[in-house]
C-alpha cells in the first residue's frame, strides 16, 4: 500500500504540475496572441503613415524642384538687369573732373574768350574805318 500510495501521490503531484503548466502555457499563449495583434495593428499604422509621409516628400521635392526653377530664373533676370543698369549708370551718370581738369578747361575757355574778343575789336575797327 505504501507503493501505491507513493504512485498515487507522485500521479497527483504530475496532475497538479501539468495542469499549471498547461494553464501557463495557456497563458502565454493568450499574452503572444494579444502582442501578436497588437504588433500587426500597430505595423499597419506604421506603414499607412509611411505611405502618407512618403507621399508628402514626393509633393514636397516637387516644390522644392519649382521653387529652385524660380530662384534660376529670377536670378537669370537680376544679373540681366543689373548688366543693363551698369550699362546705364555708365551713359547716363556723369562723371565728376577733377579740379585740375576743371581749371585747365575753364582756361581754355577763358583764352578763346580773349582771341574771340581780339577778334572782335579788330572787326569793330575796320568796321568803323570803312563806314568813314
Amino acid at each position: 500500500n505504501s507503493v501505491i500510495g507513493f504512485l498515487e501521490k507522485i500521479e497527483s503531484e504530475f496532475a497538479e504540475s501539468l495542469a499549471k503548466l498547461e494553464s501557463h502555457e495557456a497563458d502565454a499563449q493568450s499574452d503572444y496572441n494579444k502582442m501578436t495583434t497588437e504588433n500587426t495593428v500597430m505595423k499597419e499604422g506604421d506603414d499607412q503613415e509611411i505611405k502618407h509621409d512618403e507621399q508628402l516628400l514626393k509633393g514636397l521635392n516637387t516644390k522644392i524642384a519649382e521653387i529652385t526653377s524660380d530662384e534660376d530664373t529670377a536670378e537669370s533676370e537680376l544679373s540681366a538687369v543689373d548688366k543693363y543698369l551698369e550699362r546705364l549708370k555708365s551713359r547716363c551718370i556723369g562723371k565728376a573732373e577733377s579740379y585740375e581738369e576743371r581749371a585747365k578747361r575753364r582756361e581754355a575757355e577763358i583764352q578763346g574768350l580773349k582771341e574771340a574778343l581780339t577778334l572782335l575789336k579788330a572787326d569793330a575797327a575796320s568796321l568803323l574805318q570803312r563806314h568813314r
